[in-house]
């Protein structure tokens, strides 16, 4: 029904000048607009050119023939897909998978439009996950400046936006600043902080060569195939293969080596490492002499004193 009795909807094609008002009873349908083209277009032009669809409480859009409630925008403007009721902190857009899984997926003309392309944002179970799926970096700003980056090929730069620039060998997390920079980590007064050398995860593999701090004592200690060797106590004595060392260097060797060598180019020129050791059934005997070799892992000799 149109709002005056001597109004009229215009034929194909006409134009309508004046508001149109649609009463539609007790049918939940108000209107059906209905194109005998592939594309059905509504448009709301105003004198700016803008076009609007208003609604003074929730606006709800429907697909599959009117059956699947798809997208909800709520009067507060929090947008709803495949949720009916957005919920979150502020300005909200709240995607609910019909699944286990929700996509955010972002492309554009360099990466191609297809499922395998762009950028995805996935809730996953219970998993969060942030695909990119072409060969270029994953990105960090804060305060419009670079602070992290995730190479194609999985390098992790902090400070750096070229963590492949550094040695090869050791540039899987490249750390650099422009003033004192550093890794810090943060334990108990009763724990360790550790760092582990490993070969593999099983057994001993997992720690072959560490560095540790054990912040009950205030000792560094310093491991080789899975064992300390090296120990600088909280008082700054330094124990080599000794637990609790009683001196400010404190050697314990074994009975068939010397405690301490000297040695000159590395045994060059037939020149042997001279040795200093303790020996005897009691380690009664402090022995200083030459090796009977040029690398010092040979016996040493008798001399004593």
């Amino acid at each position: 029904t149109t709002t005056t009795a001597n109004a009229a909807l215009p034929k194909s094609g006409g134009t309508m000048t004046g508001a149109l008002s649609v009463n539609s009873g007790n049918d939940n349908i108000v209107a059906t607009f209905t194109s005998a083209d592939t594309e059905a277009q509504i448009n709301l032009v105003d004198t700016t050119g803008s076009a609007q669809i208003r609604s003074r409480n929730d606006l709800r859009f429907y697909v599959n023939g009117g059956n699947t409630r798809a997208v909800d925008i709520s009067s507060a403007g929090n947008v709803g897909i495949g949720t009916s009721s957005p919920t979150g902190a502020g300005t909200i857009l709240h995607l609910n998978g019909s699944s286990t899984v929700a996509d955010f997926h972002m492309t554009n003309t360099t990466s191609g439009v297809a499922s395998t392309d762009g950028f995805i944002m996935r809730y996953s179970g219970l998993n969060a996950e942030f695909l990119n799926r072409e060969a270029g970096a994953s990105i960090f700003y804060t305060s419009a400046t670079e602070r992290m980056r995730i190479d194609s090929s999985g390098r992790v730069g902090i400070g750096t936006s070229d963590p492949n620039s550094f040695y090869s060998g050791a540039n899987q997390l490249v750390i650099s600043g422009t003033s004192h920079t550093g890794l810090t980590i943060d334990a108990t007064s009763s724990t360790y902080s550790n760092i582990f050398f490993a070969d593999g995860a099983s057994g001993t593999e997992a720690y072959r060569g560490s560095i540790q701090y054990n912040h009950a004592t205030d000792e560094m200690q310093f491991g080789t195939a899975a064992t300390n060797k090296v120990r600088i106590t909280s008082a700054g004595k330094v124990g080599i293969n000794s637990p609790a060392p009683a001196a400010a260097l404190h050697v314990d060797s074994d009975n068939n080596f010397a405690g301490l060598i000297l040695s000159r180019d590395g045994g060059v020129s037939g020149r042997k490492p001279f040795g200093l050791g303790l020996g005897g059934s009691t380690d009664s005997t402090l022995y200083i002499n030459a090796s009977n070799d040029t690398t010092g892992a040979g016996a040493f000799g008798s001399s004593r004193v």
